[in-house]
């Protein structure tokens, strides 16, 4: 759709007798983005040869950047529409988004919440050793307004901070 791209799942009442939309939530899964590579560490393992180093890392800062806007554009449109968007996603990349936006936290059901957060976590399962099971932990909600205002209006760090920053890296 022109200017709002796609959702991952839409949950939707249809009027099978009109063919019409009726009520509908739209869901949004997220899940951490890696940096680097396993496939050394992958290869080694299929090769039964000794397991080389690698590098790799959670990319935080691109989750953030890429996943919030898209949910603050995509909640705004269904404040519009009277509807609201749920975000899928684990408990600790949640925290982690928490951590460096300070949205409100709201009870689901509260009016004026455009945005539900379903935060899930994987536990031991106590019926297979060594196995998780995927875990509903809980559900918070939010507007696309908070989201917005927490993402843009942060604290700044401070100018001189950053040119050390780039002193430091001219300096490499």
């Amino acid at each position: 759709m022109a200017k709002f791209g796609n959702v991952d799942m839409v949950i939707a009442d249809i009027n099978r007798a009109t063919g019409s939309v009726g009520t509908f939530v739209s869901v949004e899964l997220q899940a951490v983005d890696t940096t680097g590579t396993f496939e050394p560490a992958y290869q080694a393992v299929l090769n039964s040869q000794p397991i080389v180093d690698v590098t790799y890392g959670i990319n935080w800062a691109n989750v953030r950047k890429r996943f919030i806007t898209q949910l603050i554009n995509k909640a705004f449109y269904h404040y519009h529409w009277g509807m609201r968007i749920v975000a899928v996603l684990q408990t600790p990349l949640y925290n982690r988004l928490r951590d460096d936006i300070r949205f409100d936290e709201l009870p689901p059901n509260q009016g004026g919440n455009t945005i539900i957060f379903m935060l899930y976590d994987y536990r031991p399962d106590p019926s297979r050793p060594g196995a998780y099971v995927l875990e509903l932990d809980r559900v918070v909600g939010t507007s696309h307004n908070s989201l917005m205002t927490a993402s843009l209006y942060q604290l700044v760090p401070s100018k001189e901070a950053f040119h050390a920053r780039i002193l430091a890296n001219l300096a490499r």
